[in-house]
């Protein structure tokens, strides 16, 4: 049997033993749950990226189906606003409309304001050429404002005769798409 010192010392040893397994186990949770606290932090960053990811490719998907649908727009809108420089393409294009809807026409601009030319259209015509004048004006792809418009005759059948028609209105040039 075992005396005294022997069992003391056995049972330190088991008791060390023990303590030692405790701390190593106690070290081995701690460490994986450390790990697992990393990967678990690393697939959450993913899975944020991956919804982030699939969120830009719905906008770019949208911009690009929004492109598809504004298709050559662009250019129109461009070319809605002329060049201050250059009003020919304007000024072409009302001489087309009076020639179009049987008038006769004179056309003076102001001195070029900012973003803006004004100008004056002197119109001499009947009712139904200025309707058909007017319905086309309206069409023209330019970005132009009316804001006067005087009609007189000195015809015994007034405005249904022969008579003449002032448009005051306003272009605005390609400096109002730059912001000038």
């Amino acid at each position: 049997m075992l005396n005294q010192k022997q069992f003391l010392t056995v049972l330190v040893w088991n008791i060390a033993k023990i303590l030692i397994a405790f701390l190593v186990g106690s070290l081995a949770v701690y460490t994986l749950t450390q790990k697992i606290s990393q990967v678990s932090k690393s697939l959450e960053e993913e899975r944020t990226s991956i919804t982030i990811l699939e969120n830009r490719g719905d906008s770019f998907t949208l911009l690009r189906d929004s492109f598809v649908t504004v298709g050559k727009a662009d250019v129109q809108v461009e070319n809605a606003f002329p060049d201050p420089e250059n009003i020919v393409p304007f000024t072409a294009a009302l001489n087309g409309l009076a020639d179009r809807s049987s008038v006769s026409q004179t056309l003076n601009y102001g001195a070029a304001s900012g973003n803006y030319i004004d100008y004056t259209l002197n119109v001499n015509g009947n009712i139904a050429a200025w309707i058909a004048y007017l319905k086309s004006f309206e069409r023209l792809p330019f970005m132009t404002t009316i804001s006067s418009l005087t009609l007189t005759s000195s015809d015994k059948n007034g405005w249904e005769g022969n008579s003449n028609l002032i448009l005051q209105g306003r272009v605005y040039t390609n400096l109002t798409l730059l912001g000038e």
